[in-house]
């Protein structure tokens, strides 16, 4: 019997201001000077409540509670360390088909018997107490507290950026923002036992404060030497921060040789753009963009499992505890990648209508949009052992997490008057989605393909629009694979089809 009751609460207030001016050097060039800034606290917080059966029924000191259930629900047996698992089950409850058949649920429980038995054991807890028989149903010390946290982040940022518009061909925009984020994040840190869910100790709990300034500079050029053609061209520098679950200054140590520590020292990814694009307008051709980018990501963050013998693993470990030197520690965390990772493609795109077409052409509608993706990132690892009694710094080379190699989408349908529909396509080829040091371990996503539908009708009333999707049409799966093995999924989740039908009126 276990529950888990937990609350998780999150405030965040901002205020901005952004204020704009025009002026102008000449009659050819004309400027727009644009500057503001923003300020944004935010609070989080997650407390846990876990309940739960400590021991089996086979020990003693539970029997005493075992009694109390058997008598409760008038189960059929005197056996206090046997109560069946069978009296509990729902037999006319069926789970239905589960992903096409292939996979089978069984012992479906009956929720009413189960949410008395759940009831039955909170409002028991001191007569189990009295009983000796305390571990049967108790607070759990340790699940109710090695995931807590409390923090605050505050940001504050600026900018200054000018539209320049230089005759009727040039546009130059340049920007400038300054963005500063600091995080303070209260954690559990603490040391298991085999008595963890009565005693734990987190004595070394603690609050970890990080701020993390930047400036950012952007450069926008549009050249626009005909009416039916233009060139852009841009320059930036962006950044993402960590997710706050990884920097939670968290530490969970196994009562084997598992750490689980997270990295407040985490860097925010810092990426410079550089974007090329063309772009052909035609009547009847449609819109054309033709480009490529480049993007250059320091300290790109990605989770990592490595190994550090008890003499290394101080860093890793709690403040009032000291690794064992007889064992290697494996270190679950998340880190920042010391190696420039490249990312660089090109994207096309074709925007047309077939309004020139004879009837019933005419209607026809065609998007193509295509992403061809290039990625290589050097992951850096230790080889342990690799000559006698030494360890040596090497690396793998991989694509970038969370990565695919080529996205296409594809948009068809007809327009007639008030009526419109369009059928679409996503593919998306597999995306790396774990990094190892061991090939065997490294892990993808499977090829995702995905047909949709949508249409919409306007009525002959009070403006009002019939529309509809189908979403999922062919079932797509998302499934999770093994870069070596890319026939064996290691999960796999259905979402089915689905459709929506409703009325919209424009007011």
């Amino acid at each position: 019997v276990y529950t888990n009751d937990n609350l998780t609460l999150e405030r965040s207030l901002s205020v901005s201001l952004d204020l704009d001016t025009p002026f102008s050097l000449s009659k050819s060039v004309a400027a727009i000077v644009k500057f503001g800034g923003k300020y944004r606290i935010q609070n989080r917080a997650y407390n846990a409540e876990v309940n739960n059966t400590n021991a089996t029924f086979v020990s003693p000191s539970a029997q005493g509670a075992a009694r109390m259930i058997i008598s409760e629900f008038d189960i059929p047996t005197n056996d206090p360390t046997a109560i069946p698992l069978s009296f509990f089950k729902d037999e006319d409850f069926d789970y239905g088909e589960v992903l096409n058949g292939d996979y089978e649920l069984h012992h479906p429980m009956n929720f009413g018997m189960i949410e008395h038995l759940v009831e039955f054991c909170k409002d028991n807890i001191d007569e189990f107490a009295k009983q000796g028989s305390r571990e049967a149903f108790a607070h759990n010390t340790f699940l109710s507290v090695t995931n807590d946290y409390s923090g605050e982040e505050e940001l504050i940022a600026g900018y200054l950026m000018a539209t320049v518009k230089i005759g009727s061909k040039l546009t130059i925009i340049p920007g400038l923002r300054y963005q500063s984020l600091k995080t303070t994040y209260s954690g559990t840190r603490g040391q298991q036992t085999p008595l963890s869910y009565l005693r734990y100790d987190h004595s070394t709990d603690t609050t970890v404060t990080v701020r993390h300034p930047f400036w950012l500079p952007n450069l926008n050029i549009r050249y626009k030497p005909l009416s039916w053609f233009d060139i852009r061209a841009a320059y930036s520098q962006t950044i993402s921060y960590p997710d706050y679950i990884t920097i939670i200054p968290r530490i969970d140590a196994s009562t084997g040789a598992n750490v689980a520590w997270n990295n407040y020292e985490l860097k925010p990814s810092r990426s410079r753009n550089y974007d090329l694009y063309f772009t052909v307008f035609h009547n009847k051709f449609g819109l054309f963009s033709i480009g490529g980018f480049w993007k250059k990501i320091d300290d790109l963050i990605y989770p990592w499992r490595f190994s550090v013998p008890g003499t290394e693993a101080k860093k890793y470990y709690l403040t009032n505890k000291t690794p064992s030197p007889q064992i290697t520690y494996n270190i679950s965390t998340y880190i920042n990648n010391p190696f420039v990772t490249n990312n660089y493609g090109i994207e096309l795109d074709w925007q047309t209508h077939f309004w020139y077409l004879p009837n019933p052409f005419k209607g026809l509608v065609l998007n193509l949009n295509y992403t061809r993706v290039h990625s290589e990132a050097k992951y850096p690892f230790v080889k342990v052992g690799a000559v006698p009694s030494a360890n040596v710094d090497t690396s793998f080379v991989d694509r970038l997490i969370d990565q695919p190699d080529h996205i296409f989408n594809l948009s068809f349908g007809y327009d007639f008057k008030g009526f419109s529909f369009r059928v679409s396509m996503l593919y998306q080829d597999d995306v790396f989605t774990g990094a190892s040091q061991w090939p065997q371990l490294r892990s993808t996503t499977a090829a995702y393909r995905r047909w949709d539908f949508s249409f919409s009708q306007k009525l002959p009333w009070y403006g009002i629009v019939l529309y509809g999707d189908v979403n999922n049409i062919n079932n797509a799966l998302d499934m999770s694979v093994l870069q070596m093995y890319p026939d064996i999924p290691t999960s796999i989740e259905m979402y089915g089809m689905t459709a929506d039908l409703g009325l919209r009126i424009h007011l």
